[in-house]
């Protein structure tokens, strides 16, 4: 987390290394300290967190309209 800290004070733009997934806890701590740093209100805070869980909603939605329902180990 210092090194994203660092990276983030000298204006860097940091989620995770490439090819790594980043840890949600640090993902969210940087995405609060961009808004921070940034000058966002709490309001619009609140926006981006809405606007990133309807997203997510929206992609899992589309994922389940394009899955077919199978059924797995039937026991009859």
């Amino acid at each position: 987390m210092n090194e994203i800290m660092e990276l983030l004070e000298q204006g860097q733009t940091v989620v995770a290394k490439m090819g790594e997934k980043a840890d949600p806890e640090e993902l969210a701590a940087a995405v609060l300290h961009y808004c921070e740093a940034a000058g966002y209100t709490i309001s619009e805070v609140d926006v981006v967190m809405l606007a990133l869980y309807r997203e997510s909603t929206e992609a899992s939605k589309e994922c389940q309209r394009n899955t077919k329902f199978t059924l797995v180990g039937d026991k009859r």
